[in-house]
């Protein structure tokens, strides 16, 4: 026909047609809600692993020493205060009680300096 001939569409269809687009259309709608599905959870993905990121690149780490060679008042079992903070990242470390609270979440190492003099009196470096 002269209409195939400019290749115009067929504005008839058949029901056979009709019923194959709507089949066609429900998979390609079933397919977009899948994929709209598997970008919230991408989305929620990123967001979690963002946070854990932002938590991996906080450094948590003080640096604390006492102003006088000398200690007095130190009680057993008691916190010691260290009067001067060279350094504290991460904010975990109050030096009116002397105790670290950690800000996140993990494996913390401390270490204690000390040093005995020839009268065997102990400072703590």
């Amino acid at each position: 026909s002269k209409q195939e001939e400019r290749n115009e569409p067929n504005i008839s269809t058949t029901s056979s047609e009709r019923v194959r687009r709507a089949e066609d259309n429900n998979l390609l709608l079933d397919q977009m809600a899948q994929m709209s599905q598997t970008v919230n959870q991408l989305q929620a993905e990123m967001t979690a692993l963002k946070s854990r990121t932002v938590e991996l690149e906080t450094a948590v780490c003080f640096s604390v020493r006492f102003s006088k060679a000398e200690m007095t008042n130190l009680v057993l079992q008691q916190p010691v205060v260290f009067d001067v903070v060279e350094y504290n990242a991460g904010g975990g470390y109050d030096n009116s009680t002397g105790t670290f609270t950690t800000p996140l979440a993990g494996t913390y190492v401390f270490t204690l300096s000390m040093q005995r003099d020839r009268s065997n009196e102990v400072t703590i470096v």
